[in-house]
C-alpha cells in the first residue's frame, strides 16, 4: 500500500523548505550591506527621533523635537520605526529594520494567499518573484513608508479574500479597517486597491443575495471612512497652537495635506498653493503619460520582469469562472489593472518606488501563470508554456537591451544571451518532448530571473538614492558620485556652546537642511517653512515675537532647496532676519562641503544672531 501520509509529510517538507529558501533570499537581498544606507531618508529620520522626545509628538507625527511642524506623511510606518528605534536604541539599523521585516512579511503572507487556492508550487513561486522584485528590495531597504504600506495592502487582501469566501461581512469590515490603516501609512495611495477588494467580495461571494452584499460593502466602506479619516480629524479638531503646523500644506489641515499634496497632486498636474508647479523635473520621474508609460524600459525594469506570465495566469484564470478561486483571481486582477490605469494616467508627481505596490499582484498572477501553463502542458495543450516562457523572454531582451554595452568585457552582454540560450533552449525541449518538463521549467525560470536579480543587486551593492530609491543595473557598471555631504560637526557644536534654554537651538529655511542636525544631535531645529521650505507659516511679526520671548536666538538663511526660494513670505521673513539679526563669522560654525550638489537650488547660506554678546 501506499504510504500516503508519508508522501504528504515530504511534499510538506519540501514546500517548507523551499519557503525557506525564499524567505532566505529576500532577507539576503534586504539585510546585506543594509548599514551602508546610513539613516535613510534624513527627513523622516529626523522625524522618528523628535517623535522619540514625547508622546505628543509621536501622536502629532512632529518632524521637530519642538513640535513646530508635522512631516509630510501621516504616522502609523514611523510609530512602527519608533517602535523599533525605542528597544534597539536610535540608530541606522533600528530606522531600516522595520521595513525589512515588513518586505519579509508580505512575501510570507503573499505565499499563503496564493497556497490557499492555487497550490504551492504557485505560491513558492509567487512568494519568489516578490522577493526578487527589484523595486521592493530598493523600497525595503530604505525608511520610506511604501514597505509597510505594501504589508497593509497584502494584509487588506488577505481578509478581503476570506470575506468572500466565506461571505463573512466582518472580514470585509476588517479589510476596509485595514485600508483604512493603509491610509494612516500614505493616504490616498492606500485606497487604490480598495474597488478591487469589493469587487471580489461582490462577485466571488456565494449564498447571500446581491442586495445583502451591497448592504456588507456599504457598512465595510462606512468603516473604511472612520478608521481612514479617525487621526486626521483628531489632528484638525486639535486647537492650531497645541499641535505642529501640517507640513506641505498651505491651510494648516491635515485633510488638505490627505486630499491635495498626496492626494490630487500625485495624480494630477495642478498649481500648488504657492504658485509653483507640484513637480519641478528632474526631482520627479517625467516619462510622458499613456497606455504605454509603464513599459518603458526604465520603469518597466523596476517590477515588471514577468509581465506576460502574469498575464497568462489572469487568462487562465478567467476560465476558471465557476471555481472556488474567483473572488482570488478577481481580486489580483483587479489590483494589477488598477495601478497600471492610475500608475500609467498620473501625471502629477510620480516616482519609480510608487510600482512596489504592484508587485505583490503582478508577483500571484505570475507564479498561478506558470502553475496554470505547467497543467496545461500536463494536459496535452504543449504549445502554450514554451510560447508564455519564449515571450517574456523576449519582453526582458526589450527591457533589458538599452542597457547593453554588447562588448566581450560587458557582463550583462553575457547575461543578455544566457537568458535568451537557457529559455530558448528550455522551450526547444518542451516542445520536443513532455519528459523534458522536470529539467526544462526550472531552467527556464532560472534564466528569466537572472536580470531581475541583477537588477535587484543593484540597490545591495551600489548605495541607492534613498529619497527616491529605485534598480538601476548601469550604477553596478558605473556607480553614481555621492550627493554633496557638509560637516555639520563645527555648527553643532557652535549651537550647544551658544545655546541657553531657547526653544529652539537653531531655525532653517527647509527641513531637508534641519534634519541632518536633528538626527544626529536631538537638537530642536525649526524648518521654518516646512519640508519643502515653502509653507506659509511664519510671518515676520511670528518670528520677531519668538526673537523677543527669547524662544529663538539663531537663524540661518540660503543652503539647499528643492525649490525656488523667491516667494513673497519667504523674502519678507529673509528682509526680516537681515535687517534685526547680526551676521556670525562663518569660520565660527561653517565646515567644509565635499561632493556634488543634488538637484535643485543652492546658495550661500547665512547665520544670524539676534542676541549677540
Amino acid at each position: 500500500m501506499l504510504d500516503l501520509a508519508g508522501h504528504a509529510r515530504e511534499r510538506l517538507w519540501w514546500g517548507g523548505a523551499l519557503l525557506g529558501g525564499v524567505l532566505a533570499i529576500g532577507a539576503a537581498l534586504r539585510l546585506w550591506r543594509l548599514t551602508e544606507n546610513g539613516y535613510g531618508r534624513e527627513y523622516y529620520a529626523a522625524g522618528v527621533r523628535s517623535m522619540l522626545a514625547s508622546w505628543h509628538n509621536l501622536f502629532f507625527d512632529s518632524f521637530d523635537p519642538a513640535g513646530f511642524v508635522s512631516l509630510d506623511k501621516p504616522p502609523v510606518a514611523f510609530w512602527l520605526q519608533a517602535a523599533s528605534a525605542k528597544l534597539l536604541g536610535y540608530g541606522e539599523i533600528s530606522l531600516l529594520l522595520p521595513q525589512v521585516l515588513e518586505g519579509l512579511a508580505a512575501i510570507l503572507l503573499l505565499h499563503h494567499l496564493v497556497r490557499t487556492r492555487f497550490g504551492r508550487p504557485a505560491a513558492v513561486m509567487a512568494a519568489l518573484f516578490l522577493a526578487l522584485s527589484p523595486i521592493n528590495v530598493a523600497v525595503d531597504r530604505s525608511n520610506n513608508t511604501d514597505s509597510c504600506l505594501v504589508l497593509m495592502l497584502v494584509l487588506a487582501a488577505w481578509a478581503a479574500s476570506r470575506a468572500a469566501e466565506l461571505a463573512s461581512p466582518g472580514r470585509l469590515a476588517l479589510s476596509m479597517a485595514i485600508l483604512g490603516i493603509a491610509f494612516n501609512v500614505k493616504m490616498l495611495a492606500g485606497l487604490i486597491v480598495a474597488p478591487s477588494l469589493m469587487l471580489a467580495y461582490l462577485v466571488g461571494t456565494r449564498g447571500t443575495s446581491l442586495a445583502r452584499r451591497a448592504g456588507h460593502m456599504a457598512v465595510a466602506g462606512g468603516v473604511l471612512a472612520a478608521v481612514s479619516l479617525a487621526w486626521s480629524a483628531a489632528y484638525d479638531l486639535t486647537p492650531r497652537e497645541q499641535r505642529p503646523y501640517v507640513s506641505s500644506s498651505t491651510g494648516n489641515s491635515m485633510l488638505e495635506l490627505a486630499l491635495l499634496y498626496n492626494g490630487l497632486r500625485r495624480f494630477a498636474a495642478i498649481e500648488a498653493g504657492d504658485g509653483q508647479p507640484a513637480a519641478t523635473a528632474p526631482l520627479y520621474d517625467t516619462t510622458p503619460t499613456g497606455p504605454l508609460r509603464l513599459a518603458t524600459p526604465h520603469l518597466a525594469a523596476q517590477v515588471a520582469w514577468l509581465a506576460p506570465l502574469a498575464l497568462a495566469g489572469m487568462l487562465l484564470g478567467a476560465r476558471r469562472t465557476l471555481t472556488a478561486a474567483v473572488p482570488a483571481l478577481v481580486l489580483w486582477s483587479g489590483w494589477a489593472i488598477t495601478d497600471v490605469i492610475v500608475y500609467s494616467t498620473a501625471s502629477g508627481v510620480f516616482h519609480p518606488y510608487y510600482l512596489a505596490t504592484t508587485a505583490p499582484p503582478l508577483a500571484a498572477l505570475a507564479g498561478i501563470g506558470v502553475a496554470g501553463l505547467l497543467a496545461e502542458y500536463q494536459r496535452g495543450r504543449w504549445t502554450w508554456l514554451p510560447c508564455a516562457l519564449l515571450l517574456t523572454a523576449a519582453w526582458q531582451a526589450y527591457v533589458q537591451y538599452r542597457y547593453v554595452a554588447w562588448a566581450q568585457v560587458d557582463w550583462r552582454a553575457w547575461m543578455f544571451v544566457g537568458m535568451l540560450l537557457a529559455v530558448g533552449g528550455a522551450a526547444l525541449g518542451l516542445a520536443a518532448t513532455r519528459r523534458a518538463a522536470a529539467l526544462a521549467v526550472p531552467l527556464a525560470l532560472l534564466g528569466l530571473l537572472v536580470t531581475p536579480a541583477a537588477w535587484a543587486l543593484s540597490t545591495v551593492l551600489v548605495p541607492t538614492n534613498v529619497t527616491s530609491p529605485k534598480a538601476d543595473v548601469a550604477a553596478l557598471v558605473a556607480p553614481s558620485r555621492p550627493w554633496a555631504v557638509a560637516d555639520r560637526t563645527r555648527l553643532l557644536a557652535f549651537l550647544r556652546d551658544n545655546r541657553d534654554g531657547e526653544r529652539f537651538a537653531l531655525a532653517m529655511p527647509n527641513a531637508l537642511q534641519a534634519a541632518p542636525l536633528i538626527v544626529r544631535s536631538g537638537l530642536p531645529v525649526m524648518a521654518m517653512g516646512g519640508y519643502l521650505g515653502t509653507d506659509p507659516i511664519l510671518t515676520p511679526a511670528d518670528l520677531a515675537g519668538l526673537v523677543e520671548r527669547r524662544e529663538l536666538r539663531f537663524v540661518m538663511l540660503g543652503g539647499y532647496s528643492l525649490r525656488p526660494t523667491d516667494l513673497p513670505h519667504q523674502q519678507a521673513l529673509a528682509a526680516w532676519v537681515r535687517a534685526h539679526g547680526k551676521p556670525v563669522d562663518a569660520a565660527l560654525w561653517r565646515g567644509p562641503v565635499s561632493g556634488s550638489l543634488p538637484p535643485g537650488y543652492y546658495s550661500r547660506p547665512e547665520l544670524y544672531d539676534f542676541r549677540p554678546r
